[in-house]
């Protein structure tokens, strides 16, 4: 049987492989491994250095890299065949190894370059290696670069020869499995955002739902608030409007400022103080008016005149609020009867603001202020003041 010029080198390549699994192992060297280079990204390069390492520690190999090695006056990476058998010389090594890294899609184009000290020989590979077969594909490569045969005829198939197509057929491998995990991700992503996105719009539900909710809540509590006001208002205390104790007594105690008219002057000209004391009966006329009293009363007047006053009235009050203050007015109508000096009886008209409180149900105490009164007699009198009054409902 005869060989084709084209199967020439694929038995070539068998046979070296039979030749490496039946000869013996070569002795393992020491390696100077220098960082790689190239236009990968640090972490990249960081993953292919470790990659590297263990390939030749697993080959049995020696390594000098990092820190630990010895440049001497060499700057940046050897090159020729001197600088590479230079360095290794100097590292007490057999071999000096320079790599670069340059990514591409689900593989990565690496260039490698050998110096073997011993001989002063010098040896580059430009291969690509699949990411899903870097183990296997950077053994192969480091058996026949780093070792005393060099490569041979196993160059032409490591950079492509027979097994081009093979190597397309994984770069399409390759490709077909980057696109399926990349559809994969993008499936799983849109998903996520799916989900995120349904898990944003219950959350923004259970928020509306609880917002509404307190809303709610907060609507008829302030309902409630309003209608217990209401309530409380409608139920309020209203003045003189207790069915069942009509009557009410006070006494009172009062004072003003006294100012004669001009003409005639009066017993006081300039004015002067009087002072007030007395009782008063009031009865309710809820039936005519709501809030309206009848009243009647006596007083002693002390200060710049003696005198005593008797009147009768009414006054009218309002209960603007929920608690029992009541706010409204009186009118009194009535007779001044002088006890001293000339002793001339006059008439008496007096009208007040009223505030009155109740302390208990049946006990109030009541500010008139300010009071005004009109008094006829002596020529004509008016006074400005207040009184102080405390009452019972009976």
């Amino acid at each position: 049987m005869t060989l084709s010029r084209r199967s020439l080198p694929f038995a070539a390549a068998v046979a070296a492989c039979l030749v490496a699994l039946v000869a013996p192992p070569a002795r393992a060297d020491v390696v100077v491994l220098l960082p790689p280079a190239g236009n990968a990204d640090d972490l990249r390069r960081e993953d292919f250095e470790e990659a590297l390492t263990a390939t030749l520690r697993a080959a049995g190999h020696t390594l000098v890299a990092g820190d630990a090695i010895r440049r001497g006056a060499l700057v940046g990476d050897p090159r020729t065949a001197d600088e590479l058998t230079a360095l290794a010389e100097g590292n007490g090594a057999a071999w000096t190894l320079v790599s670069e890294v340059h990514p591409l899609q689900g593989q990565y184009r690496l260039l490698l370059r050998a110096g073997y000290a011993r001989v002063r020989r010098v040896e580059e590979l430009d291969v690509l290696v699949v990411h899903a077969d870097q183990e296997a594909r950077l053994r192969d490569i480091l058996a026949c670069l780093v070792r005393p045969a060099g490569l041979g005829e196993d160059a032409l198939r490591l950079t492509g020869g027979e097994d081009a197509a093979a190597a397309e057929q994984r770069e399409r491998e390759a490709r077909a499995q980057a696109d399926l995990e990349q559809a994969e991700r993008e499936q799983a992503a849109r998903e996520q955002a799916e989900r995120e996105q349904a898990a944003q719009a219950q959350a923004e539900a259970e928020a509306a739902r609880a917002r509404a909710e307190f809303e709610r809540r907060e609507a008829e509590r302030a309902q409630a608030e309003r209608d217990r006001l209401a309530a409380a208002f409608e139920a309020r205390a209203r003045y003189a409007d207790d069915a069942e104790h009509p009557w009410l007594a006070q006494l009172s105690l009062g004072g003003a400022g006294l100012m004669a008219y001009p003409d005639p002057p009066g017993p006081s000209p300039g004015g002067g103080f009087l002072g007030q004391f007395g009782v008063r009966v009031g009865y309710g006329l809820p039936g005519l008016l709501r809030g309206l009293e009848a009243r009647g009363g006596i007083e002693a007047v002390f200060g710049v005149a003696s005198a005593l006053e008797l009147f009768v009235g009414a006054a009218y009050l309002t209960s603007p609020f929920a608690f029992p203050l009541h706010l409204g007015g009186s009118l009194e109508v009535g007779g001044f009867f002088n006890t001293s000096g000339a002793r001339e009886p006059g008439l008496l008209v007096r009208a007040a603001a009223v505030a009155s409180y109740r302390l208990t149900p049946r006990l109030a105490v009541e500010l008139a202020l300010p009071t005004l009164s009109v008094i006829s007699s002596a020529g004509g009198l008016v006074s400005l003041g207040g009184a102080a009054r405390i009452g019972y409902q009976f």
